[in-house]
């Protein structure tokens, strides 16, 4: 594996037994445990370990899993579209892991492998995974791939009509307004919860509520019509608040985003076709675009 080749990760045999009973020993002295540069040269690792005993370990059949090796007292500066410059130390970070004891690798591993293949250029998603980004950036840059590293924008997320919370399809029946695209169905229940389209939502206004939905052109206007383009740009006064998700037709209040992309409404809906749009509550706002051919 390039990764461990380099340096940048390394096996790591501890058992989830010995691991919790360090978490235990740590809260019993008020403190968090974290499997970090701090701990990891004292723990069972192949950083601690000759070479001859890792191959030992792996060739018995000795459970391990493989995790990232953060340097240590190390800033990560990253761009996000939203906030600009954000600076990270390592110190704050843990190694995380890469590859589970059942060989199969992790969500964080596998997406940036996976964005790379695709050729992704902008990944746009909720700001829940503003911590896990000093993560991605790393592989980025422990893999070579500098260069061809998306643009990254960590959006707000759309709150309960409280405030408290992100935003359900309980809510949505609980406040009259919709938050499937279409009439859906659960599998488990049979319970059936209308949608946009069986409520009377035009496709127009549908339209331009994704449109408008974190970002605003900088004027009063709040109606688009399907031929009309949207030039999007970053702007100065972007608001990374959280805001609440109101039930008044398909307007939101929501916090003034703009994301460095020309598109038009017409060009929105070949990305976010409304017949397949997922539920309002499980959009993870990962809305990835990819870089043109050649």
């Amino acid at each position: 594996m390039q990764l461990l080749e380099s340096g940048h990760a390394y096996y790591a045999f501890d058992t989830p037994e010995e691991l919790d009973s360090m978490r235990k020993e740590y809260e019993a002295r008020g403190e968090t445990f974290v499997y970090d540069a701090r701990v990891r040269e004292s723990l069972k690792n192949s950083l601690t370990m000759q070479a001859l005993e890792v191959e030992e370990k792996i060739a018995s059949g000795t459970p391990y899993v493989i995790r990232f090796r953060f340097e240590p007292n190390k800033e990560i500066v990253m761009q996000d579209m939203v906030r600009g410059e954000v600076v990270v130390s390592t110190s704050t970070l843990d190694d995380k892991i890469l590859f589970k004891s059942d060989g199969m690798p992790t969500y964080h591993l596998a997406n940036v492998v996976d964005d790379n293949l695709m050729a992704i250029s902008h990944v746009i998603r909720g700001e829940e995974w503003l911590p896990s980004l000093p993560l991605h950036v790393s592989l980025y840059s422990a893999f070579g791939w500098e260069h061809l590293m998306p643009k990254f924008a960590h959006l707000p997320l759309i709150l309960k009509p409280t405030g408290k919370g992100k935003l359900s399809k309980r809510d949505g029946e609980k406040g009259g307004f919709p938050v499937f695209p279409l009439e859906w169905k659960d599998p488990i229940s049979g319970e059936i919860s209308p949608g946009y389209r069986e409520e009377g939502y035009l496709p127009e206004g549908c339209i331009n509520m994704l449109a408008l939905l974190g970002w605003n052109p900088g004027t009063e206007q709040e109606l688009f019509s399907l031929d009309e383009d949207l030039s999007v740009t970053v702007s100065h006064c972007i608001s990374v608040s959280t805001n609440k998700r109101t039930p008044a037709g398909c307007h939101l209040t929501t916090p003034r985003i703009r994301v460095v992309i020309k598109f038009s409404v017409d060009i929105l809906r070949t990305y976010i076709p409304l017949a397949t749009l997922r539920p309002v509550s499980s959009w993870p706002f990962q809305v990835r675009l990819c870089r043109p051919a050649g």
